[in-house]
Formats: C-alpha cells, sequence, structure tokens
C-alpha cells in the first residue's frame, strides 16, 4: 500500500510548517498573501536546514511540501536534494510535491535535471515526469529509452504507458525484439495499459511489418487490450505463414471474436494440420458462440462436421457441448454412435458437460454400459456434476443419487456419489448413505457424509422421524469409523439427538 506524503507529517511537532501549509496553500484568495508567502517560504527553508535528526522527519517532510505549495519552481533546489534523502519517507514528500506543481515550465526544469543528474538518480526522475505528464515529460521519456543503462531504459519503457497517443508505440514495439527480458516484457506490459484505442490501432497497423515473433506478441497485446474494433486484423493473422502466429491470432479471437468470425475459425479447425491452431481455433470457437447466437454457431458448425477428420469432428463436438441447444444435442447423441472410439469419447465428453438435466438419462446409460472405463467414470462425474448445478429439491437429488450408485461400479464413484450425498440436507440422504456403513471400502466416506448432514439438522435431531433415523446412524457411525474428528461430531449429534 502506498504512503501519502501528507500521513507522514502528521505529528505535533510540524507545528508552524504544516499550518502554513494548508493557509497558504495555492488558490485561497487573502490580503497581502506574497508577503505571507515569503514569509512561509523562510520559515520552510529554516525548518528545512535545521531539523536533520531523524526524529524530525515529519518537520522535513512538512516543510519540503510547503516550500512546493509557496515556491513553486523556486523550491527546485531544496525538491532535488529532499528527493535523493537515503530517507524513504522525506523522498515520498518530496516525489509528490514536484508532481504536484503547476506548469510546463517545471516539466521542462525536471526534463533539465533529467539530463544532468546520475544513471541511478535517472528513473526516479523518470517515474515523476511520468506522473507530470505532457509533451515535454513524452519527450523526454522516449529519449530515455535510448540510454545505455538498461535501469533507465527499463524505468522509461514503464513510464511510456502513461502517455495517451501514438508516440510511444513504436518504440515499445522495437522493445519486444529485445534479447534482454526484462525490456521485452516492460515493453509488452507498457503497451497493453497505453490508454485510449489510438494506441490499440498503431498496434494492430503494425502487424503487418513486423517479424513472427513480434506478430505473436502484438496479437497478444490487442487481446489485452479488449481491442474489439480491430478483431479484423487479428481475423487475417489467422492466415499468417507461421502456425505459431495463427495459434496466438486464434487466441487473440477467444477474448475479441464475435459471430461473424464463426465460419473462418470453423474452417481453421477443420482444415490445419497443426494439433495447436486446432486447439487454440476449438477454445477460441467455444468461447465466441458462448457469448454470441448459438444456433446460428451450430447452423455453422454442423454441416462442416461430415467431411472433416477425426481430429476435428471431436474438436467440433466438443464445442457443440459448450453451445447447448436441441439440435447440438441431437448431433451429440448421433456422435455416441459412431463406430470411431475417439468419437465417441468426444460426444461422452461433450454430454458429461452439459448444462441440462436433459442428458441425465444419457450419462446414467453410458455409465451403465459404456464402450470403456474412461466413458463410464466421465459419465457418472457429469452426472453428479449435474445433479449438484441443477435446481431440485432434497428428494429429487437423493433419487437421482440412487440412480448414480446403482450404477456406480468401483469404490472411487461411489465415494464421489457419498461425498455429493453429504452436502443434501435431507432424512432420504441419511438413509442411503447408511446403506454403505457396513462396506468396509466406504465406511469412512460414508461415516463423514452422515455426520455432515446430522450437523446441518442441529436440534431438528430430537424431533421424528428423523431422530428414528439419525440415532441409529450415528450409533453405527461410531462403532465403524476410526476417524476421531468424525467419532466426536457423531457423539455431539447423538447427544443433541438423545437430549430432552
Amino acid at each position: 500500500m502506498t504512503t501519502s506524503p501528507l500521513s507522514l507529517c502528521r505529528a505535533p511537532a510540524v507545528g508552524l510548517a504544516l499550518a502554513a501549509a494548508v493557509l497558504l496553500g495555492p488558490g485561497v484568495p487573502r490580503a497581502g498573501a506574497a508577503g505571507n508567502r515569503n514569509e512561509a517560504a523562510r520559515i520552510y527553508r529554516t525548518l528545512w536546514e535545521d531539523r536533520v535528526t531523524e526524529a524530525e522527519r515529519h518537520v522535513r517532510c512538512a516543510a519540503i511540501l510547503g516550500l512546493a505549495n509557496t515556491q513553486g519552481i523556486d523550491a527546485m533546489d531544496e525538491l532535488v536534494v529532499a528527493m535523493n534523502s537515503p530517507d524513504h519517507q522525506i523522498r515520498a514528500a518530496a516525489t509528490q510535491a514536484a508532481v504536484s506543481m503547476p506548469g510546463e515550465e517545471v516539466t521542462v526544469k525536471w526534463v533539465a535535471h533529467l539530463a544532468a543528474v546520475s544513471a541511478d538518480a535517472k528513473p526516479g526522475v523518470i517515474a515523476l515526469l511520468a506522473e507530470r505528464g505532457g509533451r515535454a515529460a513524452q519527450d523526454a521519456v522516449l529519449e530515455s529509452m535510448r540510454q545505455r543503462d538498461v535501469n533507465v531504459r527499463l524505468a522509461a519503457i514503464e513510464a511510456a504507458r502513461s502517455f495517451e497517443g501514438t508516440g510511444a508505440v513504436p518504440p515499445l514495439i522495437a522493445f519486444l525484439a529485445s534479447k534482454e527480458r526484462r525490456e521485452h516484457d516492460g515493453a509488452r506490459q507498457s503497451l497493453e495499459r497505453i490508454p485510449g484505442d489510438e494506441a490499440s490501432a498503431a498496434v494492430a497497423s503494425a502487424l503487418g511489418a513486423a517479424g513472427p515473433e513480434v506478430r505473436r506478441d502484438l496479437l497478444g497485446v490487442l487481446a489485452a487490450r479488449g481491442a474489439r474494433d480491430h478483431s479484423d486484423a487479428v481475423l487475417a493473422a489467422t492466415s499468417d505463414a507461421d502456425k505459431r502466429v495463427q495459434e496466438s491470432a486464434l487466441k487473440a479471437l477467444e477474448v475479441l471474436g464475435n459471430e461473424k468470425h464463426v465460419p473462418a475459425v470453423v474452417n481453421m479447425v477443420v482444415k490445419t494440420d497443426s494439433g495447436g491452431v486446432r486447439g487454440a481455433g476449438e477454445k477460441a470457437l467455444g468461447a465466441i458462440c458462448e457469448r454470441s447466437n448459438r444456433d446460428n454457431c451450430v447452423k455453422t458448425i454442423l454441416p462442416a462436421m461430415a467431411a472433416a477428420s477425426t481430429d476435428a469432428k471431436c474438436a467440433l463436438i466438443r464445442v457443440l457441448g459448450k453451445v447447448p441447444s436441441r439440435t447440438a444435442l441431437d448431433a451429440v447423441r448421433a456422435a455416441l454412435k459412431d463406430a470411431d472410439a475417439r468419437i465417441q469419447n468426444a460426444a461422452v465428453r461433450a454430454l458429461s458437460d452439459w448444462p441440462s438435466k436433459a442428458v441425465a438419462p444419457d450419462l446414467l446409460a453410458i455409465a451403465r454400459g459404456g464402450r470403456n472405463q474412461t466413458q463410464q467414470v466421465l459419465a457418472l462425474r457429469g452426472y453428479v456434476r449435474l445433479v449438484k448445478e441443477q435446481r431440485l429439491n432434497g428428494a429429487e437429488r437423493v433419487a437421482m443419487y440412487k440412480d448414480a450408485m446403482a450404477v456406480a461400479r468401483r469404490p472411487d464413484e461411489k465415494k464421489m456419489i457419498l461425498s455429493a450425498l453429504g452436502e443434501v440436507k435431507a432424512i432420504e440422504a441419511i438413509r442411503l448413505i447408511a446403506a454403505s456403513l457396513d462396506d468396509a471400502a466406504l465406511r469412512e466416506e460414508a461415516a463423514a457424509a452422515a455426520v455432515r448432514i446430522g450437523r446441518e439438522f442441529r436440534g431438528e435431531v430430537r424431533k421424528e422421524p428423523l431422530k428414528a433415523v439419525i440415532v441409529p446412524t450415528m450409533e453405527k457411525v461410531l462403532q465403524v469409523s476410526q476417524n476421531n474428528n468424525v467419532r466426536r461430531d457423531a457423539q455431539r449429534v447423538l447427544k443433541e439427538a438423545k437430549r430432552k
């Protein structure tokens, strides 16, 4: 957290210095103001020169703020000394004072100071100029990008993000080709943050002349800037001769693309021979379709599947899972019957992520009789996820979990279902969980789930018919569980249930 220099000067010992800084602030008309200011400046300079101990730093903070407030550009000498102070509080107060001093002539003087100071001091002055802004400051920052000292260049690269417009864009783009990683990363971050669409337009215009590595960076910059007005330039880059540039363009379209780009992205997914490009296209297509008219997206995707390769068809099936509609669901169900196991698996994955309860019977059927264990596990996990996400009452959830338990084959799957049941505050859930307390492979998971529900009921456990289920279940938990925390909670629930 950045500390305001004013907050560093609140000690009572500031006295006259802080009072004068407030009372003689700029823009406050008063009789004899010039004389008052000269007297205040004399007091400030005396305090600045005399109060030199560490315990009196707050006085010096107030004094330097007051000098800047009353003297403006005439306080430059003291401000320079203060900005070079070994005390970070005094440096902070001086920097804030220097930033707040009005007038382009002040900026020009700081530019001259920048040229005169050592390389070690330049980054601080560059940051100050970025805060002040204006043409003179920007020119000085751009000039500093050409300095031999790497730390000065890095400070200038970071400062450049403060200036609106296109002036800093070309030199920052040049740094994207730098072998110095800090320069490259700093330039990219500044390009991402320069305010205004003019900068976005300049970045988009630079795509054609840049080398492949820089083009990849520029596409990432446009995505980070949210430059949707320049999405067509990004789309054009999907035809780049360099496959990695194509991939970067598709990643940018994932953020910037809209419905009009769907046909081109579908074509990329179908036609490319690069797994990386196809994967990026799949993600871009899914993201674009999620924020577009889904029916229109599906109408574009389905015809392309007919002549697509297996890899492309699998990618498009997975995208259909992100744009659920009746037409998309019919296509995914049809893919379940395909002779190619990879296409079947893609369809199972799509159904496993489907948001609608309509696929619950499909998932149960796959969990019961899927072509392989991978399909069965995916379907059952998708089914449990679906139950969790639907708006159902307790009885409905328990009924669906009961169906899942009936088709689950392996202990890990049953444990998953028991854990989900433990989130259902319903007497039917406790009854279903209790049936697994005698299974050595499941008893601990069942015990934890039963106790979790029992805790949720709290005082209700004393009432029938819940008490008649809770008491024997908690007693059984105490018999079979070896988990001390579960046993402790079971005892608490049991004690509450038996309390009169």
